[in-house]
């Protein structure tokens, strides 16, 4: 029996060719930015917090490919028309991936977007979990 890596949530590089974006979701990788995201640990599992400004529900896409957890969003060019004198605000389409370990109860994932800010919740499947063991005798 393998063991899987319990604490291992890999960040993919989405940006290079190679990749493809695991099943092909996005024809142009090159035209996506970053984002910042932290990755936590918690009792029940884990959670993910990435920091998407300017970033509304509606253009916000989460989804799921096996292990593969895409974070895509498609932000407004809100300098149209305008000279930019100094830019230090993210803009434009972010994408992020994760591949997920065995752990992760991934019909279990939510999501909610609050001030521009993504919080995931990625809990771990119950036999994962830490517990205590009752000592008989």
């Amino acid at each position: 029996m393998v063991r899987p890596q319990l604490e291992r949530i890999e960040i993919m590089n989405t940006v290079k060719e190679e990749d493809q974006l695991v099943g092909g979701s996005v024809e142009k990788p090159e035209k996506y930015r970053s984002f910042p995201a932290d990755l936590l640990r918690c009792d029940n599992g884990y959670k993910l917090v990435g920091e998407l400004p300017g970033i509304g529900k509606e253009s916000l896409k989460v989804s799921l490919d096996e292990d593969v957890l895409t974070i895509e969003a498609m932000g407004a060019d809100y300098h149209s028309g305008l000279t930019v004198l100094r830019q230090e605000v993210a803009r434009g389409n972010f994408l992020r991936q994760f591949r997920l370990s065995d752990a992760v109860d991934t019909q279990g994932i939510r999501a909610r977007l609050e001030n521009g800010v993504l919080l995931l919740d990625l809990p771990k499947k119950e036999r994962f979990q830490a517990r205590n063991i009752q000592i008989e005798g």
